[in-house]
C-alpha cells in the first residue's frame, strides 16, 4: 500500500510544475559554523532549464553565526527574470540552533 501511495504521488508531482515557498533560509541546510562565520550566496532557481531566461528567480541568501550553536539568516527571492512573478517575490528570515554534531533545530518566518 505504501508503494502504491508513493508511486501515485510521484506521478502527480511529475505531471506539472509547482511553485512553493522555501521552508528554510539555508538552501544547503548545513549546521552553524564557528562564532563569527558568515556567508553570502547568490543563485538562480528555475523549474525548467529550457526557460532559464523567462522563469528564473534570483536568490540571495546571507547568514551569520552568532556563536558556535546559533546562527541567523535571511533569503530573498527576486523575480526580475521571471515573467510570472513580481520583482520581490519572498523573504525568509530564520535562525538555526545546533543540538549535536548531526542535528539542529530551526525556525523560519516566510513573508510572501
Amino acid at each position: 500500500m505504501h508503494l502504491f501511495c508513493a508511486l501515485a504521488c510521484a506521478v502527480i508531482l511529475a505531471g506539472g510544475t509547482a511553485r512553493a515557498q522555501p521552508l528554510s533560509y539555508d538552501p544547503y541546510y548545513v549546521l552553524p559554523g564557528g562564532q563569527g562565520y558568515s556567508s553570502v550566496d547568490l543563485g538562480l532557481g528555475t523549474p525548467e532549464l529550457s526557460s532559464l531566461g523567462d522563469m528564473s528567480d534570483l536568490l540571495a541568501m546571507a547568514k551569520f553565526s552568532i556563536n558556535d550553536q546559533l546562527e541567523a539568516g535571511a533569503r530573498f527571492t527576486f523575480g526580475f527574470l521571471n515573467d510570472g512573478a513580481s520583482n520581490f517575490s519572498s523573504l525568509v528570515v530564520g535562525a538555526k540552533y545546533k543540538l549535536s554534531d548531526s542535528r539542529a533545530i530551526n525556525a523560519n518566518i516566510v513573508v510572501p
